[in-house]
């Protein structure tokens, strides 16, 4: 019994050294198959890394806890209403100038009616002038619904900031609130028929 199994080894061990030869001797013979077969597998796992971090980079829930539960916004007396934590830059979202960049969310808005906006501008911070470019939806919400739109990054940009704008810039909706869910901001055009 302990004979058998020690031929069997060594039957094992030399196959395994034959194998190991036949592969060095072709990788000798052949060295641009096995090259293009390595660049290959490289190539393979680059891509698989790029899509990863693309993922990771979208920045794809602009404000928190909008993932998954409803994250609910008060509307003071002002005509438009911040989403999310503020300015984003284009280069953390993924985005670069002249891009087509989709806006889109899940929102319960009651008997609110309210635009989505997304604003774009060279710099951070909140302007009334030509450093704001704002690019609207092209209808007022009300209700409960998902929606979204496409646009392209004006040429200038290097930040965007998603807003929600009151009718007919309205401040009538003094203390009102709205809720909105899986609110993302995307690179291409993935832009939805319209679900009221």
């Amino acid at each position: 019994m302990l004979d058998q199994n020690t031929d069997r080894m060594w039957y094992v061990i030399g196959a395994l050294v034959v194998g190991a030869g036949i592969i060095l001797l072709a990788n000798k013979a052949m060295p641009d198959i096995f090259a293009s077969i390595s660049k290959s597998m490289d190539d393979t796992v680059k891509t698989s890394v790029d899509e990863i971090d693309k993922e990771l980079i979208a920045n794809p829930n602009i404000a928190k806890n909008t993932s998954y539960d409803w994250q609910t916004y008060s509307e003071t007396a002002a005509n438009a209403k911040r989403i999310g934590e503020g300015w984003l830059s284009l280069e953390d979202a993924g985005l670069s100038a002249g891009d087509k960049v989709t806006f889109s969310f899940d929102y319960d808005f009651s008997y609110l009616a309210l635009k989505p906006r997304l604003n774009f501008s060279n710099v951070a911070r909140e302007t009334d002038d030509e450093f704001e470019i704002p690019r609207y939806g092209d209808r007022y919400l009300t209700g409960v619904g998902h929606y979204s739109y496409t646009t392209t990054v004006p040429e200038t940009s290097k930040y965007v900031q998603p807003l929600m704008q009151n009718l007919e810039h309205s401040d009538t909706y003094t203390n009102s609130v709205f809720n909105l869910k899986k609110v993302k901001i995307e690179k291409g055009d993935k832009e939805t028929r319209y679900q009221p």
